[in-house]
C-alpha cells in the first residue's frame, strides 16, 4: 500500500529571503523544482515573469519523504559544510594575488565533512537502488517512474555514481594520488597548485596536514605545493582515474548535463 510520510510540495515554500517585507516572485519559486529536461546545466538570475516559472518549472511537484530523501538532504548538508569549512580556512591576501591559509584547522574539519558526505551518498544510493515502491519520488532508480527529480536516472548513471564515489574515497584516504603536474590539461593543469614530473596531490596530506597558518598560495603561474603533499606516483601509490571518469561521463552526456548530474545529485 501507500506509505505514510510527509508530503512536501516546494514550490508552495514562499519566504521573505531578502527581508523587505513582500514575497517577490523569485522568492516565491525559489524552491521550485525545474521540470525535467536533456538541457545543459546553467545558474539564471531570478526572473520576474510568471510564464517562465510555468513554463521552466514543476509547481505542483509533490515529494513523498522516504529514508533515501533524508540520506540525500544529510549528504548534502555535510557537502554544504565541508565547501564552508575549505573557504572560511583562507583568507584573500591583501595584494589580491594569492590566498593565506589562516586556519589550518578547519581544513581537517573540511576533509571529516567531506568523508561523511561521501558515506551517506553511498548509502543513498544503495536505499534508492532497492526501493520498489513508486508514489511521488524525489531521487529514483530506473524501475521507478512517479519522481519529480529534474534528471532521468538509467542504470549507467547508478554505476558512473558508484564509480565517482569509489574513487573519491580512494583520493580522500591517500590510496590514490591527483594529476596535477606542470603542464597538465583541464582544470587542474590550469589552476591547481602544481607538483614536479612524476609526483601528484596527495589529497589525504593536503587536508590532514596542512601547511601553517599564514602559508601564502599564490596565483602566479608555476606556483608549488609543498613536497610533503606532492607524493611520487608509484605501484602504491597509483594516480586516481576520477579526471577520466568524469570526463569519459561528461562526454558521453549530452553537452555538460554531466554538470546538473553532479548538482543533483551532490
Amino acid at each position: 500500500g501507500t506509505r505514510a510520510s510527509l508530503r512536501l510540495v516546494p514550490a508552495q515554500w514562499q519566504i521573505d529571503l531578502n527581508g523587505d517585507g513582500q514575497v517577490a516572485l523569485w522568492e516565491k519559486y525559489m524552491f521550485a523544482i525545474p521540470k525535467r529536461a536533456e538541457r545543459p546545466f546553467r545558474l539564471d538570475l531570478p526572473s520576474s515573469n510568471q510564464e517562465y516559472y510555468e513554463r521552466e518549472y514543476q509547481l505542483d511537484a509533490a515529494i513523498r519523504v522516504d529514508q533515501s530523501d533524508v540520506l540525500w538532504a544529510l549528504s548534502y548538508h555535510r557537502f554544504l559544510e565541508a565547501a564552508l569549512a575549505n573557504v572560511r580556512a583562507f583568507d584573500l591576501h591583501p595584494s589580491g594575488q594569492g590566498i593565506v591559509l589562516a586556519r589550518p584547522a578547519l581544513l581537517k574539519l573540511a576533509h571529516r565533512f567531506i568523508q561523511a558526505g561521501l558515506g551517506l551518498s553511498g548509502q543513498m544510493r544503495k536505499s534508492v537502488l532497492a526501493e520498489r515502491d513508486d508514489n511521488e519520488e524525489w531521487i529514483a532508480n530506473p524501475q521507478q517512474a512517479s519522481s519529480v527529480f529534474p534528471l532521468a536516472l538509467d542504470g549507467n548513471d547508478f554505476v558512473t555514481w558508484g564509480e565517482i564515489l569509489t574513487e573519491l574515497d580512494a583520493l580522500l584516504q591517500g590510496r590514490t594520488l591527483l594529476p596535477a603536474t606542470e603542464g597538465g590539461g583541464g582544470v587542474l593543469g590550469q589552476f591547481a597548485p602544481l607538483c614536479r614530473a612524476g609526483s601528484a596531490l596527495n589529497v589525504a596530506k593536503a587536508y590532514l596536514k596542512p601547511p601553517s597558518a599564514g602559508t601564502i598560495f599564490s596565483f602566479r603561474q608555476g606556483a608549488r605545493l609543498s613536497p610533503m603533499h606532492c607524493q611520487e606516483v608509484d605501484a602504491r601509490h597509483p594516480l586516481s582515474k576520477l579526471p577520466e571518469l568524469i570526463e569519459q561521463a561528461r562526454k558521453s552526456d549530452a553537452g555538460m548535463r554531466f554538470l546538473r548530474y553532479l548538482y543533483w545529485i551532490n
